[in-house]
């Protein structure tokens, strides 16, 4: 009877055991704190700010909302090397869902993939000469001459990434990589200053495509 109940003893030590383990192992793929908030540097070189909060809902699953503006001007011209800036309204918001798929926190280590979803509202002002009617003492005549106009466009973009994010403390530092396919859901027609007659780039605004993303957020976990 007594070796029975050592055996019984032995055995329920052992499943707690591996219970345990198990469970440490399964908790070392994701970072244990649950709320964290950020920026996108990666954003500042299309001189864009945008902040960012994500949660872990449950085990390696983890959802953000990226909210987003263009810093007063935007590049419309097609052209690293000569910016044609104008000024902008604009509102970028980016929902994701991320899941961890490798990671340790003794390293600080964690290794991800991630499907995201933007969307973006975007309103440019510019001058363009045209014809306008002026009424000097009661004639009205046209005079060709500089007008203030306005293109709007928004569009869609889905894609997917992978990456790593280190941990420091309570900051940490996010790299990935992927692709999007990017639509037009709606515009105006664009002016020809903005170089349409170069062909569609896929850092465009108006760019329906496949287009690779790069992503680099910094910022630190609240709890």
């Amino acid at each position: 009877m007594k070796r029975f109940l050592l055996l019984a003893i032995l055995i329920a030590s052992i499943c707690v055991q591996a219970q345990n383990a198990e469970t440490t192992a399964t908790q070392s793929v994701y970072p244990q704190k649950r709320f964290n908030v950020g920026i996108l540097v990666s954003d500042f070189f299309s001189e864009r700010f945008t902040l960012s909060a994500s949660y872990r809902v449950a085990g390696p699953n983890v959802v953000t909302l990226a909210i987003g503006s263009y810093m007063g001007n935007v590049d419309m011209d097609g052209d690293f090397f000569s910016r044609m800036d104008q000024p902008a309204n604009s509102i970028y918001i980016g929902p994701d869902y991320k899941r961890y798929f490798y990671g340790n926190t003794d390293d600080h280590f964690f290794a991800f993939a991630k499907t995201h979803f933007v969307y973006q509202n975007l309103d440019v002002s510019y001058v363009e000469k045209a014809w306008v009617p002026v009424n000097t003492g009661g004639v009205t005549y046209l005079k060709y001459r500089d007008t203030n106009q306005n293109y709007h466009v928004e569009s869609v973009g889905i894609g997917l990434e992978g990456g790593v994010e280190v941990i420091a403390g309570p900051f940490f530092t996010e790299f990935s990589f992927g692709f999007q396919y990017k639509f037009v859901v709606s515009n105006d027609t664009a002016p020809v200053q903005f170089s349409t007659s170069n062909g569609p780039y896929f850092y465009d605004f108006d760019y329906t495509g496949f287009a690779p993303v790069l992503s680099i957020r910094i910022g630190f976990y609240l709890f």
